[in-house]
């Protein structure tokens, strides 16, 4: 006797991006039956053609986070459901996902102005604009040549130096963000 396993569903993407040098993606479904006891997710770079498979054993399991995704890349995912029998379903509907490169935050550093002159001893604040580009930022440094004069980890990003002696300076920023 040969049984047929019928699987409908579609799969869900929802995307776990970063700036790092892989990425993941995680898919959701529908379960159709009761006597399913594990989907198989394929995947691969080109559309029908899967050369990666993973394998989510627990029948209950309706979604699974596939890992360590290239950047730049586009993926096409097809899910099967397995029965109490053994039998393999045909893929569900494909879904396509790019894993995108997130252009670096940026900074710009824009008070004091660039020729700035404060009678000594000064106090002034530094300011940074900055554009986070879809990233987490952790801080933003401010620096006298290499010398850290301090850091703020919150929006605005302002930082306030006073009793400065007299001289003349090279003030920059630096941003700290998730890669």
């Amino acid at each position: 006797r040969v049984a047929a396993l019928l699987f409908i569903g579609a799969l869900a993407i929802f995307m776990s991006t970063s700036a790092l040098a892989a990425g993941s993606v995680t898919l959701a479904w529908d379960s159709t039956t009761n006597n399913i006891v594990g989907y198989k997710v394929y995947y691969g770079v080109a559309s029908g053609v899967y050369t990666y498979t993973n394998m989510a054993a627990n029948g209950n399991a309706t979604s699974m986070t596939i890992s360590n995704l290239i950047l730049g890349t586009t993926y096409y995912f097809a899910a099967t459901a397995v029965d109490t029998f053994g039998l393999e379903s045909d893929y569900s509907n494909e879904a396509i996902y790019t894993n995108v490169v997130l252009a670096p935050p940026t900074i710009v550093l824009s008070l004091p102005a660039n020729g700035a002159i404060f009678t000594a001893p000064a106090t002034f604040s530094l300011f940074s604009r900055v554009t986070a580009n879809g990233h987490a930022i952790s801080s933003v440094q401010f620096y006298n040549g290499t010398t850290l004069l301090g850091e703020d980890t919150n929006a605005p990003y302002v930082f306030r130096w006073s009793s400065v002696p007299e001289g003349i300076y090279s003030l920059t920023a630096r941003l700290v963000y998730d890669a």
